[in-house]
């Protein structure tokens, strides 16, 4: 007979043979829960009220397996193999709720980083990095790094830049700048 105190036991599963030829080092996870299968009421989900417990318990688990967040959803562990990464995405089922994490994730990854420092982009990428020194077009302000280059538009944009909603703050010229 089994209830919610004495779970069944996880299957016990093995990693694929070919993740012992991976090499050692930066390996990560990275995971999308479906936020609609947590908090939704029953049948079609957990109905949670809360869904950042469900969040909080999968980063302590990460934690915990020695990852650190590297954005969003990634953790990366920069110690550890593709076996045991692997057999730590597994051990997620465990998390409780019983059952819970099989049926709200919709996507897990692992991840090998053989060159950190070139694949992070961001910096680069993003305004005033190497990339995107400039602006390229009309900007909010508030979006725009200290060291940019700006002239504040007496007048919005005509008409609003692509899929931007057209709002009272939006219609306001000094909410805008341009290269």
């Amino acid at each position: 007979m089994n209830n919610n105190n004495n779970p069944p036991a996880l299957l016990v599963v093995f990693p694929p043979p070919h993740l012992f030829l991976e090499p050692v080092g930066n390996w990560g996870i990275s995971y999308d829960l479906n936020t609609h299968k947590i908090e939704d009421n029953l049948p079609g989900g957990w109905g949670i009220k809360n869904r950042s417990s469900v969040y909080r318990d999968v980063v302590k688990f990460l934690r915990t397996a020695g990852f650190q967040r590297e954005q969003y959803s990634s953790y990366e562990n920069p110690h550890t193999s593709a076996p045991q990464t692997w057999l730590y995405c597994m051990e997620m089922r465990g998390i409780r709720p019983p059952g819970i994490m099989p049926t709200i994730t919709d996507k897990l990854h692992m991840y090998f980083v053989s060159t950190p420092a070139f694949m992070r982009m961001a910096d680069d990428f993003q305004l005033s990095g190497a990339y995107s020194p400039d602006l390229i077009g009309p900007t909010p302000v508030n979006l725009i790094p200290q060291g940019v280059h700006r002239v504040i538009m007496a007048a919005p944009p005509n008409p609003l830049p692509i899929h931007v909603r057209s709002t009272p703050e939006a219609n306001t010229g000094h909410h805008w700048a341009r290269p």
